[in-house]
């Protein structure tokens, strides 16, 4: 798994008025490269089969957080829709993102297949 932030887009997220609570529910750190570097240290965990993965890395990659809270609060059951992410929340709102995500990777598998390297789609993502 490659991990990649803007840390721009992660104190965006954290400004955010639901993040605190969120955040404290689940154990987490509120300052952005803390948080991340907590992330890590439970993605390692997970793929070092010490622990479960850890669904709350939703939040940072940008999935609505009534649905990664729904996800962990059901595990994973009783969604409203399904696609990128399981959905607890808005569901027009997440069919329109579904969408949004799907024409974006699309068009990064396009351009990487036409040799753009990845750091190239790197920097076009902090643009």
């Amino acid at each position: 798994m490659l991990l990649v932030w803007r840390p721009r887009h992660i104190r965006r997220l954290l400004s955010g008025a639901v993040a605190r609570p969120f955040l404290a529910k689940n154990h987490l750190p509120s300052r952005s490269g803390v948080l991340m570097g907590e992330l890590r240290r439970r993605l390692r965990a997970y793929y070092g089969n010490r622990a479960p993965f850890p669904h709350e890395i939703g939040f940072v990659l940008g999935y609505p957080i009534e649905d990664v809270d729904g996800f962990m609060s059901n595990g994973g059951q009783g969604a409203r829709a399904c696609g990128r992410w399981k959905v607890y929340g808005d569901v027009d709102e997440a069919l329109r993102r579904f969408k949004e995500l799907e024409l974006e990777e699309l068009r990064i598998k396009r351009l990487y297949s036409e040799g753009t390297p990845l750091r190239g789609l790197l920097r076009m993502a902090t643009a």
